[in-house]
């Protein structure tokens, strides 16, 4: 009888979850003529549907917006408008001319559309009071996803009252199920930094653990245009690079380079879309932000750039990270086909990698393949496939079956299956493993929980993964309470606590930690921390007790001004000491403060500083000092044409007889000219000067020492994409 009432209570909750999370608010639009523009955005445009009724997200859920916002939704044959109508003090509205993407600490509006209204994947297009877009994928479930780029227009300006910004969409950017009359998914938002507001309609609460699925439904969409099309993006890249390297003599080296490569993308129904590529862009002209390389024990994360890798990248993500694209190098070809039917979500990509494979064994071919099923509203369940090998070397195949259960409005249970085999052409012997994920989370207004278990077996593989750690039981609990406030520039006290211990598979202790921040989120904004850690780590057989104090904070609490700053003190373990030297605990620093200065709408500047230092106690004596510095300076001259600058200077001090890093100073100048029209039709003209201070590095000759600073590395390089459609 018992369990009768627990299966009738849970199927109620998983009911009135769906109910409050799917909503009852609709908009009907109908097809217009005449595309509204910026002037007389006043009057309703023909056939637009209206909507003012906005309410709060942030900070106080289900508050009616402080500031009047209306927004007109309207079409033609082509494309989707919104029109944006912002109420607010012209001097409060913050709002800068900056590149595509970069909307940090603005005013913006934006549009979500869930164009299959299924409640699971939709795209959200952003844009500041000046115009400035910025686009994604929101995957309910997954973080957001901003390396999405595509084909739109939009145009804003500051008004007397505020702002009014309009977005016109192409159908042709978009995937959708039919041609019409077709129902989609809408949201609608305004965010307002000086106030920490985030507005919508329909109203999305955070009550629930649902974004998507809240969406109200757009009616009225018929005879839109197929979007079976061709899109070509062929790129020129040439250069003229001088290098030098460092020895016994001076090496230099001078080269020209060219490259013509292609992506092309084939619609081919709906949202089945087959992409190919030949000599992919490999997007030289973003790079890495720093990051301390020094005593890390497990590889550093670095996130991906190339357009053809970054283009549907969720179509491949798993609860454990099993397809990481920066593990295919040097690609000389790829290809990916993803779609959406009938509830289904798939992909699959291969690629032919040149430096994994670059032996007599010939190249390394890639390939992985994803499905899955929603059900239930946005539960699903998938199945994962990749297979990585070369001629005669050694080969690697990885199976995976996933699911993510709504168990209710705010509870989800996250469950993964991974089996692994390593195999070598010729040999009978195979290295099998295993994996597995658990995670049962809560999100709600006030109670945030996780609670999750981690398992890779000894002989688990998966190098096209982002795997840094195997031979492991790990579980990890975090539980965070929010006390929100509803007056005064507080808004919130977040008390935290997270934890995990892991063991190995020989039921060792490997690693403990408890973690006890205390949030506090205000209006500006600006968010702030401080906390302590405790945590036990074994390191070649060394039971080695951590601990660490520390104190974050990161916002944009002036129109012109944002920073992110975190400052930790504590102990820290010499993971790679001289030879002949035990690993030792010792005392600990790290700082990273970035600040970002905006002298006009058109010019930014920021710094960024890190150090990193271990001292070994009670003598003070220096093992190393990590210092990386970077200015970057950048400026507008219009929506399409931009400057940037980058000085970067890195300098590791190290003393010889306590770690075995080798000391360096390095310093890199970088310059680069861009016209970026669109995503896939852009010039860039770029200029970059390495040196290098010879004398800091006691391995080189004495009379190679001698020379001191060098230029060990110069290169001018122009880049020319076009987006070509069918």
């Amino acid at each position: 009888m018992r369990a009768t009432l627990f299966v009738a209570s849970a199927l109620l909750s998983l009911a009135a979850g769906a109910a409050e999370a799917a909503g009852n608010a609709s908009l009907a639009i109908a097809r217009t003529e005449a595309p509204p523009g910026l002037d007389g955005y006043e009057q309703v445009p023909a056939g637009a549907g209206r909507v003012t009724d906005f309410r709060q997200r942030d900070p106080n859920d289900g508050e009616p917006a402080t500031l009047a916002t209306t927004a007109d939704v309207t079409f033609d044959r082509d494309r989707l408008y919104v029109t944006f109508v912002c109420e607010e003090n012209p001097a409060a509205v913050r709002a800068h001319l900056s590149r595509r993407d970069d909307l940090s600490g603005d005013d913006y509006v934006s549009v979500a559309l869930d164009t299959f209204h299924d409640g699971r994947r939709a795209y959200v297009f952003k844009v500041n009071a000046l115009g400035v877009q910025r686009d994604g994928v929101i995957t309910e479930g997954e973080d957001d996803d901003y390396s999405f780029d595509a084909v739109w227009a939009a145009e804003g300006r500051l008004t007397a009252s505020g702002y009014v910004v309009r977005f016109a969409i192409p159908f042709r950017s978009l995937r959708y199920a039919s041609r019409g009359p077709a129902a989609w998914g809408i949201a609608l938002t305004r965010y307002v930094p000086a106030r920490a507001e985030l507005s919508t309609w329909p109203h999305l609460t955070s009550k629930v653990d649902a974004y998507v699925p809240q969406f109200a439904r757009l009616d009225g969409l018929d005879q839109l245009p197929s979007n079976h099309l061709v899109d070509v993006i062929p790129y020129v890249f040439g250069s003229a690079e001088r290098r030098i390297e460092p020895g016994e003599p001076l090496a230099p080296a001078s080269q020209i380079e060219h490259r013509i490569g292609m992506d092309a993308k084939v619609v081919v129904a709906h949202d089945w879309t087959v992409d190919l590529t030949v000599h992919p862009d490999f997007s030289q002209v973003e790079s890495d932000e720093p990051q301390v390389m020094s005593n890390q024990r497990y590889e550093v994360y670095f996130p991906e750039r190339r357009p053809f890798f970054t283009d549907r990248a969720s179509f491949f993500n798993t609860p454990e990270p099993l397809f990481f694209s920066r593990r295919i190098v040097d690609p000389l070809a790829g290809g990916r086909m993803t779609g959406v039917a009938g509830g289904w979500t798939v992909g699959a990509l291969f690629a032919v990698d040149r430096a994994s494979g670059a032996s007599a064994d010939g190249d390394a071919v890639a390939t992985v393949a994803r499905a899955q099923r929603g059900f239930h509203g946005d539960s699903s369940i998938g199945a994962t496939a990749s297979w990585i090998g070369t001629g005669s070397a050694v080969s690697n195949r990885v199976v995976s079956m996933d699911t993510r259960l709504k168990l209710s409005p705010n509870w989800t249970m996250t469950v993964q299956g991974i089996q692994s085999v390593t195999t070598a052409t010729g040999d009978r012997s195979a290295a099998s493993g295993t994996a597995a994920y658990a995670e049962l989370r809560h999100e709600g207004r006030h109670l945030k929980y996780r609670s999750a278990y981690r398992d890779r077996s000894p002989d688990f593989d998966a190098p096209l993964g982002f795997i840094t750690r195997t031979d492991m039981r790990q579980v990890e609990n975090a539980v965070s309470y929010f006390f929100r406030r509803t007056s005064g520039p507080l808004l919130a006290v977040i008390p935290t606590v997270s934890s995990y211990v892991n063991w190995n598979y020989g039921r060792e202790l490997q690693d403990a930690s408890i973690d006890t921040p205390l949030w506090f989120d205000f209006k500006g904004p600006v968010s702030a921390a401080i906390g302590r850690t405790q945590a036990f780590e074994a390191y070649r057989g060394i039971g080695f007790h951590r601990d660490a104090t520390y104190a974050t904070a990161y916002g944009y609490p002036l129109r012109w001004l944002g920073f992110n700053a975190y400052l930790r003190r504590g102990t820290a373990i010499n993971y790679y000491p001289a030879p002949g030297l035990q690993p030792s605990l010792d005392a600990a620093r790290y700082d990273s403060i970035d600040v970002t200065i905006r002298p006009s709408a058109r010019w930014r500047v920021a710094e960024s500083y890190i150090v990193s230092r271990l001292v070994e106690p009670p003598s003070a004596a220096e093992i190393f000092t990590d210092r990386y510095l970077r200015l970057k300076s950048s400026f507008q001259v219009s929506r399409a044409l931009s400057v940037r600058a980058i000085v970067d200077r890195h300098a590791l001090a190290v003393d010889p007889r306590a770690a075995a890093d080798i000391p360096d100073r390095r310093y890199t100048f970088d310059l680069l000219l861009t016209y970026l029209v669109n995503p896939g039709s852009a010039i860039y003209v770029g200029f970059t000067d390495h040196s290098r201070d010879l004398s800091a590095d006691p391995t080189l000759p004495p009379q190679i020492r001698a020379l001191g600073r060098v230029s060990t590395g110069r290169q001018v390089f122009v880049k020319i994409t076009r987006a070509l459609q069918f």
